[in-house]
């Protein structure tokens, strides 16, 4: 049997082994205690940590692939990545009896169940498994563990290979004939054309596609089967915008893009291109709900919290929401917090996150005031037990919700299915609250909720209802959407709310730790590194060290009491008070010893666009609109005056300096994630 084929398989993962099946040198973790679940625990350099800044634990997807008799070892790949791969080993006596599209079928197989029980962003694309050759094997230990760091120096160019091949079969030859060459295409073969399609790439019956007219990414496609439907439509019909999905999002929409394309006619124009007027249609879906859940609502009293405080946050494992935990943990007066995280693993996540900010995890250790919990967003009781979910409802004074999708790629349809019904449950939990005092909820907005220049500058206020105010993509408008679900939540159910509108967030100004897949710093290690250039045109800098952030948000939200505060006194602007201006970074960043030109902006632009495997390609499309025809889009000014007489802190941030642009460029010099030019 030839193994040397490199076939593209697909997608899902657990299989039935129990946690006692598990080898003895896995970890295991029950959680929470008491509960009889438990989860594997694999060490910090075990995970991977994706270009999107969203995390895998690699060791349960290799467990259930493992499961299949004809596999010996799998590795997951994906570090600094967008997704996953899977290098896989057979186990020669029992491949050896298969066809090898025998073999090819029940990897595929083996693949599917696996990423079955993964986070959708760990899911394992057909083209991103390699089966290796009978005659390679993996490096382990004498226990069978995976050398990881041997995986990757012995099978580099495979890995590179790997991911290469799927970023570039999106790209179309025109001297090669296809599909659209070669045959007369009709709407109705396009659009049956798209529904086999779909429902190949999603794993699901083509009948649940029968409906044309409904969004695709309510029916569960996102970023990962994005990619891989337009690299199928590219294939068929020569190459397509990168944004030709999310901007047609139904079988019937993109039906009429492709036949105008194949007919050499000018496709349409998306009625609402922006989205917004389907952000305003998600705003009301959710009002209406608490409309009908009036029962909910309570008397607010102008009682204040009597002494102890319990937080719930979620986001602990993100940057700010780390930082938070932190910055609570140092006030006497918070008792206990909850730490809600997605997914299976999640005291783990936690540590390892943690370590790689080298931030100190022995406070974890305390289980009487630090609780973690997984989470589930979509469920009425957050993936608790019913008896969790009472504690909550019993026990919590304040919920901060940080954790968001950042994904700029992504539609305000596809934010609301990762996001918004998860903020819609959060606010529920505190609508009905069992304490005599109501539950306080401070959500983490953006300057990106109302950051278009609609307005000149913004107040710190609630927004009004009015489409264009968020900047134009997913994430603005899910924040902006956010907001107003929030004040109808204080309408409706009565739930105290404060809003916080983060700016730009940099790294620590102490440790300069600064996530390296974060738009900024992967815009300069990029641009400084591997292209040697910048832009000569940026946005003015009022970055806010996260440390500083989130003493601020905590410094706001242990001190607002007065449960009858008007909402036009509880929005706050958190971003630093002292702007420098884009050519003053510049300056900093070659004093700091970096060498790179600096460009006009559409060639800096064109050279990004023109390189797939570019750090920074995966921003490609947002990059392309913020400097549209080769120039930024600058985002509108913000007050600040109303925060600064709030919280000390603010006023005490320090400037963005060439000390702390030196601290930053030490800590990705060390990572990895930028590698200076010598000229």
């Amino acid at each position: 049997m030839d193994g040397s084929r490199n076939p593209m398989i697909h997608k899902d993962i657990f299989g039935e082994k129990t946690v006692k099946d598990i080898g003895k040198d896995n970890d295991k973790r029950e959680e929470p205690v008491g509960s009889g679940n438990y989860t594997v625990q694999g060490r910090a350099d075990d995970i991977l940590v994706h270009m999107s800044g969203e995390k895998t634990n690699p060791l349960p997807i290799e467990l259930a692939i493992q499961q299949c008799p004809i596999v010996e070892h799998a590795v997951v790949l994906g570090h600094q990545r967008l997704h996953c791969s899977v290098l896989i080993e057979l186990n020669s006596k029992e491949a050896s009896k298969l066809e090898h599209s025998q073999i090819e079928k029940q990897i595929l197989t083996a693949v599917e169940n696996a990423n079955t029980n993964a986070p959708a962003h760990s899911h394992i694309a057909p083209a991103l498994i390699k089966i290796l050759p009978l005659d390679k094997h993996l490096p382990v230990t004498n226990k069978g563990n995976i050398l990881r760091k041997q995986v990757y120096n012995e099978y580099h160019s495979e890995i590179e290979q790997i991911y290469e091949q799927f970023l570039n079969q999106s790209n179309f030859d025109s001297n090669i004939p296809h599909d659209n060459q070669q045959k007369s295409w009709t709407k109705k073969n396009i659009c049956d054309y798209l529904q086999e399609t779909v429902a190949e790439i999603l794993h699901k019956p083509i009948e649940n596609f029968n409906d044309h007219s409904q969004s695709l990414y309510h029916l569960s496609l996102d970023s990962l089967s994005t990619l891989q439907l337009r690299n199928k439509l590219c294939q068929k019909f020569g190459f397509l915008d990168q944004n030709i999905i999310f901007e047609f999002p139904t079988i019937d929409a993109l039906t009429d893009q492709l036949f105008a394309i194949v007919n050499n006619q000018q496709p349409r124009q998306s009625d609402d291109p922006q989205h917004y007027q389907q952000t305003e249609e998600i705003i009301d879906k959710y009002i209406n709900l608490m409309a009908t859940h009036t029962n909910k609502k309570r008397q607010v009293t102008n009682s204040d919290h009597l002494g102890k405080r319990i937080f719930l946050i979620t986001g602990a494992n993100g940057s700010l929401g780390s930082q938070t935990l932190l910055q609570l943990l140092n006030k006497p007066q918070v008792t206990k917090i909850y730490c809600l995280l997605r997914g299976p693993d999640a005291y783990n996540r936690l540590r390892a996150d943690m370590e790689l900010r080298k931030q100190d995890t022995a406070v974890l250790d305390d289980k009487r005031r630090i609780i973690i919990l997984s989470t589930n967003f979509d469920d009425d009781q957050l993936g608790q037990t019913t008896n969790i979910y009472q504690q909550l409802q019993r026990e919590v004074t304040d919920i901060i919700h940080s954790a968001w999708k950042m994904d700029f790629n992504l539609t305000i349809n596809d934010f609301d299915r990762e996001c918004l019904k998860g903020l819609y449950q959060l606010l529920k939990l505190a609508a009905t609250s069992l304490s005599e005092v109501p539950m306080h909820f401070h959500f983490i907005s953006s300057v990106s909720a109302a950051g278009s220049v609609v307005i000149d500058k913004v107040k710190e206020e609630p927004l009004s209802r009015q489409k264009g105010i968020a900047l134009p993509n997913g994430y603005g408008q899910s924040k902006y959407a956010a907001e107003h679900i929030c004040w109808a939540a204080m309408n409706h159910w009565s739930v105290p709310v404060d809003i916080y509108r983060f700016g730009q967030i940099s790294g620590d100004s102490e440790t300069g730790v600064w996530n390296t897949r974060e738009m900024i710093s992967l815009m300069i290690c990029v641009g400084c590194g591997e292209m040697g250039m910048l832009p000569e045109d940026g946005e003015q800098i009022n970055w806010i060290p996260v440390n500083y952030g989130a003493a601020c948000l905590v410094d706001i939200a242990i001190n607002s009491s007065t449960r009858t505060t008007p909402p036009s006194e509880r929005v706050h602007h958190i971003q630093n008070p002292y702007v420098i201006t884009w050519s003053q970074l510049i300056k900093y960043l070659k004093s700091a010893g970096l060498h790179f030109k600096v460009v006009p902006t559409e060639e800096w632009i064109h050279q990004l666009l023109g390189n797939p495997k570019n750090p920074a390609y995966s921003l490609a499309a947002f990059f392309e609109k913020t400097f549209a025809d080769g120039k930024i889009c600058h985002i509108g000014q913000f007050s600040l005056e109303k925060t600064i007489r709030r919280t000390a802190i603010l006023q005490n941030c320090p400037p963005i300096g060439q000390q702390l642009i030196q601290r930053y460029i030490k800590y990705w010099l060390e990572v990895g994630s930028l590698k200076a030019t010598d000229s």
